[in-house]
């Protein structure tokens, strides 16, 4: 969850000055964000974990954390820029002529606003971070700070399998990811067409 609060954060405000303020690279930025979205995590999986060694993070929660957060923030960044985007730009400037600044416009008027769009990039960035398995197999050897799903493997032994360890495991596990669904499902979904559909 706290990755999760700091994509959003991330992604909000990133996504805010990609899809509101103009400056030199703009296009480009976004295009490199748009194609580091689209390229498989496990690419970056050796610079990754030598990053967290180098920090000192190996096998601790704030390791895993920066990990995700790296990972996952590109993505947030382009699903609220183009949000972001879908909100006409005549309400900023009508809300820049009552004294709002671009800050009280971003807290007061187009976070309200956006919450679907929000809402789509944390549901997709906490999917992604709990269901991941690779990462946090590669940054923790400690049981404590590994998500769920490489615990659950962990209970497949080298030689038996205990399958009924293990199918309970994997209903737990699949609980958190069809609550978020199910409460946030429709907003989700908002955020996405909205998103993807410019009116």
């Amino acid at each position: 969850m706290g990755a999760t609060f700091i994509i959003v954060f991330i992604g909000s405000w990133s996504g805010y000055a990609l899809a509101r303020f103009n400056f030199k690279g703009k296009n480009k930025l976004f295009f490199m964000i748009a194609i580091v979205t689209f390229i498989p995590y496990q690419i970056f999986l050796i610079p990754l974990t030598q990053l967290i060694v180098n920090l000192g993070l190996f096998n601790t929660l704030w390791g895993m954390i920066l990990a995700y957060v790296i990972l996952n923030s590109p993505m947030a960044i382009l699903i609220t820029s183009l949000f972001f985007r879908t909100i006409p730009k005549e309400l900023q400037e009508a809300a820049a002529l009552d004294g709002c600044g671009p800050i009280n416009f971003y807290f007061k008027i187009l976070l309200p606003l956006s919450l679907s769009g929000l809402t789509s990039a944390a549901v997709l960035s906490f999917v992604n971070i709990w269901n991941e398995f690779i990462i946090a197999l590669s940054l923790s050897r400690d049981p404590t700070t590994r998500l769920a799903i490489p615990v659950v493997a962990g209970l497949k032994g080298s030689y038996v399998a205990q399958w009924n360890m293990l199918m309970a495991g994997a209903a737990i596990v699949s609980i958190p990811g069809i609550l978020v669904l199910i409460f946030f499902g429709k907003f989700f979904v908002k955020g996405l067409i909205a998103g993807a559909i410019k009116e």
